[in-house]
């Protein structure tokens, strides 16, 4: 078998699922989530082109369809992972809920 280039874009994906998980024993902070984001997006589009560029150079194969699918269950554990754990706390209300706590008098 060999380990052709979709294999190593689908590798690249679960490198960047690693690095999704290191935000689980990282504080939750604005530029974690924003770097959350963009290595999940990242991992996305290489989702889209790793079965592409199998299928263009003939390399489809069992083994790099499920090392693909195990990628996309990590990758989905994780996101959901760091998605509990990324929690924001407001230490005073937004202008909307200001704004809706003056016209109805309800609690923030």
């Amino acid at each position: 078998m060999k380990f052709g280039l979709a294999n190593q874009i689908t590798l690249v994906r679960a490198a960047l699922v690693a690095g999704l998980a290191v935000h689980l024993i990282q504080p939750a902070t604005p530029t974690a989530a924003s770097r959350i984001v963009i290595i999940a997006i990242v991992a996305a589009l290489l989702d889209g082109l790793d079965g592409w560029v199998a299928r263009r150079t003939g390399t489809v194969s069992a083994f790099g369809s499920r090392f693909d699918m195990e990628t996309d269950a990590a990758l989905i554990l994780v996101l959901a992972a760091v998605a509990a754990r990324q929690t924001v706390t407001r230490r005073r209300p937004s202008r909307a809920q200001a704004v809706l706590v003056e016209e109805t008098g309800a609690q923030a």
